[in-house]
């Protein structure tokens, strides 16, 4: 079965286990300012100057940490100006191929997490004994990353939470996907100036 490339928020399998495999290493900061975006969107209290727009977040190489159900992994990764998201070194889970894009709402606070990230990887998986073998197939895991930006020490930092997707029976028993939000984890984006002991990788692509 060929892996199947999501340009939407709708998975085309329903897979919704934790993908992280690693166990949590704690990590410590420097101090921390929030970045402050500026706009008049909901819950925004007044206007400031713009600290951190979509322009600082691009073309730097960043340390993605996921935390779902107190296990970690790490993966490097890039934002790039077209709106994608390259991926490149994970000590997590290994995926056959992902889409990714991602994008700041710069008319939100802070607190409406103006950061939008959405990750789509497809695994190879295979039941080779017992009655019910199958072979090999595919599946899909779509991640949404809704953050804050801010500063550690110099460095950009963007942290926040994970959705997930899950699929309401009657919907499958229809043949109608359609994704219900569900948090399932906590994420943090650190640029590599600030990340000292994560996983070494390169841009691939």
């Amino acid at each position: 079965m060929a892996p199947v490339v999501v340009h939407s928020f709708t998975p085309s399998s329903s897979n919704n286990n934790n993908r992280c495999a690693v166990p949590q290493k704690q990590r410590s900061a420097t101090t921390t300012t929030t970045a402050t975006i500026t706009g008049s969107g909901t819950g925004s209290s007044s206007s400031s100057n713009l600290f951190a727009s979509r322009a600082d977040l691009t073309t730097k190489e960043y340390q993605l940490e996921e935390l779902e159900d107190r296990e970690e992994c790490e993966t490097e990764l890039w934002l790039n100006d077209d709106g994608s998201v390259t991926l490149g070194e994970t000590n997590g889970p290994l995926y056959k191929s992902y889409h990714g894009d991602w994008h700041v709402i710069e008319t939100a606070s802070e607190d409406d997490k103006p950061f939008r990230m959405r990750l789509t990887r497809t695994y190879e998986a295979s039941s080779r004994s017992g009655a019910n073998k199958i072979g090999d197939f595919t599946y899909d895991i779509t991640r949404e990353f809704w953050g804050s930006i801010e500063m550690v020490g110099d460095s950009i930092s963007v942290s926040g939470k994970m959705h997930g997707s899950s699929y309401n029976g009657s919907d499958v028993y229809l043949g109608e996907l359609s994704m219900n939000e569900s948090e399932v984890g906590y994420f943090t984006m650190i640029d590599s100036v600030a990340s000292e002991d994560g996983v070494k990788g390169e841009k691939k692509w």
